[in-house]
């Protein structure tokens, strides 16, 4: 990147920085994993509502202990997460900048719903960043750096396994289907063995290998067979454009190899809570790197088939944006805040941490 395109990339990444932080609201999920980072930063255990009791339900285990570092100087959770959003941005768009379309790149990152996710304080962009680092190390042909890199992912969120496993098998045999000592061994030790600990250490503090919403969020009627309908219409948004385009890249073989287990655990999962389309955002990021390597117009036409499919549910995440500070909740926790004594309340996020001083929660 020349020194303009750098200056553009930092600008944009900043005005989404200060938007973000003026005029919206976190939602309600992002809010949660907020409490369990605040919980951490006054207690060092992982709970919520600052009870010294571990409590399960934090999803994103790296992203809940980042966010809680910056409680240390004062910075509360939601600004910690956009700081560290506009800084994933602003790499995520250098890896995607291979040849000069910067314009290209802020374009399709402002006509498609995935940024705006961020802005409501998940971490789509700071995961799907990890994972184009990924995807690069793994084109550059430095594996321990993959490795260590895809661990990094998993810590990050449990579904990383999912996005790093097709690169480990690709690496894996690369050669053929006879495996080789040596290439075990650098998934062994840079990844399978450490991530095994920390799934093992997460078993002996919650009980549980998996996080909560793994269990309690994945139940529901599978409409075809082993998938969801609906889960399959919000993979197909970015999964259909891809097939599309691929089908003359010279370099289908691996795309469709690096992404069908993401597409086919997606399409199976009930995605609860996914505003903008926020899961699949790594798939979107992915691919639209992998076309990068390649000259031609067919990256352009994934955008535009992908910002077309997606339009919809651009459309209604931004509404949620631009009216996310005018909902009741914030004027109705206000009103309760001076309220003494124990409240009963059936969500855990925004209308349980608003309201300052013990509360009960029923359900969520």
């Amino acid at each position: 990147m020349s020194k303009l395109q750098t200056g553009l990339a930092l600008c944009f990444s900043g005005l989404f920085f200060i938007i973000s932080l003026l005029f919206i609201h976190p939602a309600e999920d992002a809010v949660i994993l907020y409490e369990y980072s605040n919980t951490l930063a006054n207690t060092g255990v992982i709970s919520y509502g600052n009870i010294g009791t571990p409590i399960e339900g934090a999803t994103d285990f790296l992203w809940m202990v980042a966010i809680s570092l910056f409680h240390f100087v004062g910075i509360n959770e939601y600004t910690a997460s956009l700081m560290i959003t506009s800084l994933s941005l602003y790499l995520l768009i250098k890896l995607l900048c291979k040849h000069n379309h910067l314009f290209f790149i802020l374009i399709a990152m402002t006509i498609t719903s995935f940024i705006y996710s961020a802005a409501f304080g998940f971490s789509s962009i700071v995961f799907s960043t990890i994972y184009l680092y990924c995807l690069q190390f793994y084109l550059q042909k430095k594996h321990k750096n993959m490795h260590l890199c895809i661990l990094l992912l998993c810590l990050f969120r449990p579904d990383g396994v999912v996005w790093g496993a097709s690169l480990v098998l690709l690496y894996q045999f690369e050669n053929g289907f006879s495996l080789s000592k040596e290439r075990l061994f650098v998934s062994l030790k840079y990844l399978i063995i450490p991530g095994g600990i920390y799934f093992l250490w997460r078993m002996y503090y919650f009980n549980e290998l998996l996080p909560l919403p793994f269990y309690i969020k994945q139940h529901g009627t599978k409409e075809l067979l082993l998938f969801s309908y609906s889960s399959l219409k919000d993979v197909a948004i970015v999964a259909i454009p891809m097939l599309i385009v691929i089908s003359m890249s010279k370099n289908k073989r691996t795309i469709i190899l690096i992404t069908i287990i993401p597409i086919l655990f997606y399409s199976s999962m009930t995605l609860s809570q996914n505003i903008g389309n926020r899961f699949i955002a790594p798939l979107f990021f992915g691919v639209l790197y992998l076309l990068h390597q390649e000259k031609n117009i067919k990256k352009y036409i994934y955008v535009l088939f992908v910002s077309i499919l997606s339009a919809a549910i651009t459309h209604r995440v931004i509404n949620q944006i631009i009216y996310s500070k005018n909902e009741n909740i914030f004027a109705l926790s206000k009103n309760l805040n001076g309220i003494n004594g124990r409240m009963l309340v059936t969500e855990s996020g925004r209308l349980a941490i608003i309201v300052t001083g013990p509360f009960m929660i029923a359900g969520d």
